[in-house]
């Protein structure tokens, strides 16, 4: 992902494909090392998505 790629949905639907992916390494594979990689990279990424890119809210309002 890059910053001509910041769609807060897609980058949080990127996120918890990462965090389900280290439960899988946790429990399943073993590796614990890797796991808490993708878990900690998953947290970096939905609050990348979701701190620094809300929702421009003068879209919102109805004239």
């Amino acid at each position: 992902m890059d910053s001509q790629y910041q769609h807060p949905k897609l980058l949080s639907e990127a996120a918890a494909a990462m965090a389900a992916a280290s439960l899988f390494f946790k429990d399943k594979v073993q590796d614990i090392d890797y796991s808490n990689t993708l878990y900690l990279h998953a947290q970096q990424l939905y609050d990348f998505a979701s701190i620094n890119h809300l929702p421009d809210k003068q879209h919102l309002i109805c004239v």
